[in-house]
């Protein structure tokens, strides 16, 4: 998968040859399809619970202001080495991130962010829980 949205090749001129072979600008679609999909955009509001879904690589946080006590629940389990980014678009002055109730290994019971802030997480089968490394 990539990891930014790819441009199919169309050549200069209809037909010219210049542009990229069928199963190749397929492929490239299909490779977008998946980047769109692994993404999560949400928005919160002050107190609220958000959920990722398995298989999102980015979950992304949204609002209006700044926000205050948002929860993101993880997946409980995954394949192991996955990463999530989760970031912050707008200022949050307390956002938990746990798996099953508890505080994911490593990050702080919470994280607070003025805005444009990414946390890295990444499953461990050897613990079976998301950690920040």
């Amino acid at each position: 998968m990539t990891s930014s949205i790819s441009l199919v090749n169309v050549g200069t001129s209809p037909n010219d040859g210049t542009g990229a072979s069928i199963r190749s600008a397929f492929q490239t679609v299909n490779n977008n399809f998946s980047y769109i999909t692994s993404y999560s955009i949400n928005t919160a509001v002050n107190n609220s619970m958000l959920f990722a879904n398995s298989g999102v690589r980015k979950f992304v946080i949204n609002g209006t202001g700044t926000l205050s006590n948002v929860w993101v629940q993880l997946p409980a389990t995954s394949a192991d080495g996955q990463e999530m980014l989760i970031t912050s678009l707008v200022p949050i002055t307390s956002c938990f991130v746990n798996q099953n109730g508890q505080s994911i290994q490593w990050l702080s019971n919470s994280f607070s962010s003025s805005g444009n802030t990414t946390v890295r997480v990444t499953y461990t089968t050897t613990n079976n829980r998301w950690m920040t490394f």
